[in-house]
């Protein structure tokens, strides 16, 4: 797609996922009738003869086609033994321009007959497609393409014909079924659902109607707060539909109902609340249950990871439909043995919300979108070519942060990345390229004009993920110093949580937080401990130097959500085997350390992305190894330990200087004097 755009060819999209859905096909009807599709001309698996490209414009074509589509391809040229795709191939507009363009469904036809399928099996398969279309212009001119491709315009016609007859009977049979659907309505709750209504029959010629709508049970949403919602795709009979979030409140009033309702446009209820209880009694015996994500990142109950758009689990990326449901198989997790599936909602990506632009801000940034090929050496070694041995150090933090629950059930703590320098010396730049591993484009909250629920909502958002917090300063607020202190031992704020009959509780903090600023916590000592301090100090740059960081710049824009999936796989082995590592990692510091009179608060603080490196070494490729990484934190630890007894022997003589004033022991001007340095 940048490409593209790049080449001035603006109406290029793409479906940011693994394949195009209906929805986003409607998107696209707003403003074009016509797709062209652009197959990444991928290496088939052994055994096959068609691409993942191929197959998923197959697809794609089939839905757009079905939808009323005029559908085209431009197929990339192929060559043996190596992908092609639309950003390593068109390189000029010259070249794109040279690349023919082919009717959808003889490019179809000519694919099938490439798999191995006969011309026989190859035409009925095409005219599964091509019985959506009704214009009989149309279909003469599809047919007088097709036989181009291969058999007579008699044949095409009598597929054509039979595909016809087998659809008219399955929409026979689906009327019928429906019927019978409708009489089983009637015999258990006293009503029957025909052409977009539901009615109560008085006799076979007269009958009370119920409302203007018929609604289809999509899901109960189960939320650990008890303020469960339901899914409903609701249809009038002027077969105009939406999705519908109705709160359980709303279905248990029949004038809170009404108001729901009909604030979603021409959708009337006409009955009382005894009919309004009998449909109820038939949605909820149909409806599948869901849990609510709340909180992205690790989910430890159900044992993935949540994205706003979807979840990995396993190994495998499931997105959420267009109702925000992920569908996780129970044969996979401890799943009701009544249900097929685990239905998750993520209500961010659900279309109840998409004209909702105010909502679901960070969880619509918090997404993984593979847009990119990047490794995750590759991106590493932009990483510390621009911030040397301290993006080193971030790398290890990120690892450490990805598995954080997993960590604390050892140490009890996590520290908090501290990265400090002066104005355009890079301390910010390393925190948003670290931050790209979850969110492209990431702006942090700013500690100084933000609030305490503020930045504790910030940090409760996601688990086992990074949150970074900007522009921190030492004369912060005590009530904000007290705050960060928290964090370390993963503890948020005190609330009164007004949904749980105004119980006090205090949020959980499971992220892992990155602070930046241009001054060290010397005011707090007992905070400074708690980080793990990287300083930066130069501020001017050679041209290779910015060249660099532009580059590092340009990738992370677009994020690198895949590369957390490449760390992430591997949490089975993280698990089982974190537990030595840490044990070595506090050897070797301890060892190292043990004359320099450390305190040990700071030790364990770097100890813990060591061994979170150290666990994964032999599982991921990074640019630096554990014993240069286990150096670094040696060198971390002792500078750290300079600047907190330096900095803490400074602030017990202004302790003991202020004292001894309160106290009347020392008065100013006759004792001491203290003078403004401009």
């Amino acid at each position: 797609v940048i490409r593209l755009h790049l080449l001035k060819y603006d109406n290029t999209v793409a479906c940011l996922g693994a394949d195009w859905t209906e929805n986003q096909l409607k998107l696209l009807q707003r403003y074009t009738n016509t797709l062209t599709f652009i197959p990444d001309s991928d290496i088939p698996k052994p055994g096959e003869k068609l691409g993942v490209g191929f197959k998923k414009v197959i697809r794609a074509g089939q839905m757009a086609y079905r939808m009323g589509f005029a559908v085209f391809v431009k197929e990339i040229p192929t060559k043996p033994e190596e992908k092609q795709d639309a950003d390593s191939f068109f390189d000029s507009r010259t070249k794109f321009r040279e690349v023919p363009v082919h009717d959808f469904l003889p490019w179809y036809a000519l694919q099938l007959i490439h798999e191995g399928k006969t011309e026989s099996q190859a035409m009925q398969e095409v005219v599964q497609t091509l019985v959506y279309c009704d214009s009989e212009l149309e279909l003469k001119s599809a047919i007088d393409q097709l036989k181009q491709a291969f058999g007579t315009k008699t044949l095409w016609r009598t597929a054509l014909q039979e595909a016809k007859a087998a659809k008219a009977k399955q929409e026979a049979d689906a009327r019928a079924s429906k019927e019978t659907v409708s009489l089983e309505l009637m015999k258990q709750y006293g009503f029957h659902q025909h052409e977009g209504h539901y009615y109560f029959s008085l006799s076979e010629d007269h009958f009370y109607k119920w409302s203007n709508f018929v609604m289809k049970p999509l899901f109960h949403v189960r939320d650990a707060n008890s303020q469960a919602l339901r899914l409903f795709e609701m249809t009038n009979e002027f077969n105009q539909s939406q999705i519908v979030e109705l709160k359980q409140e709303d279905l248990i009033s029949l004038s809170r109902f009404k108001l729901k309702v009909e604030s979603l446009g021409n959708y009337v209820w006409l009955a009382k609340d005894e009919q309004l209880t009998r449909l109820k009694q038939y949605l909820y015996k149909e409806t599948l249950t869901a849990d609510l994500i709340t909180q992205l990142g690790w989910q430890p109950n159900a044992g993935f990871f949540a994205w706003g758009n979807g979840a990995f689990y396993n190994g495998v990326w499931y997105e959420a439909d267009t109702f925000g449901i992920v569908h996780l198989p129970v044969n996979q997790t401890e799943g009701s043995p009544s249900q097929q599936e685990n239905n998750f909602y993520f209500p961010a990506f659900s279309s109840v919300y998409t004209r909702d632009k105010g909502l679901f801000n960070f969880e619509r940034r918090f997404i993984y979108h593979p847009m990119q090929t990047i490794t995750l050496r590759q991106y590493s070694e932009k990483i510390t070519n621009v911030f040397g041995d301290n993006g080193m150090e971030g790398l290890a933090f990120l690892i450490a942060t990805l598995f954080r629950d997993v960590i604390t059930r050892e140490t009890k703590s996590f520290p908090i990345l501290n990265i400090f320098g002066p104005k355009g010396s890079g301390k910010s730049e390393l925190g948003h390229s670290l931050m790209a591993f979850f969110v492209a484009g990431n702006t942090p909250p700013n500690i100084q004009n933000s609030t305490i629920p503020a930045l504790s909502d910030s940090v409760a958002q996601c688990a086992n993920a990074l949150v970074h917090i900007d522009e921190f300063k030492d004369t912060v607020d005590a009530d904000k110093r007290e705050f960060l202190k928290g964090l370390w031992d993963g503890v948020g704020r005190n609330r009164m949580n007004m949904e749980k009959d105004k119980k006090r509780e205090q949020t959980r903090v499971d992220s892992g937080i990155i602070l930046t600023g241009q001054e060290m916590a010397t005011a707090d000592i007992a905070l400074f401990s708690r980080f793990i301090f990287l300083s930066f100090g130069i501020t001017e740059f050679s041209t290779k130097a910015k060249q660099a960081f532009q580059d590092l710049a340009d990738t992370r824009q677009l994020g690198v959500s895949h590369l957390t999936h490449q760390i992430l796989k591997h949490r089975a082995f993280f698990e089982a085997n974190f537990r030595a590592a840490y044990d070595t990692a506090c050897d070797d510091l301890f060892s190292a350390l043990k004359n320099d009179g450390v305190e040990d608060r700071i030790i364990r603080n770097w100890i813990i992305p060591l061994a979170a490196f150290g666990t994964l070494q032999s599982k991921l490729d990074f640019p630096f190894n554990y014993e240069q990484l286990k150096q670094f934190s040696i060198s971390g630890v002792r500078s750290q330990q300079t600047e907190c007894s330096s900095n803490n022997e400074v602030s017990t003589f202004w302790s003991a200087l202020s004292s001894m004033r309160e106290t009347g022991e020392f008065f100013e001007g006759s004792v001491y004097r203290i003078d403004s340095l401009s």
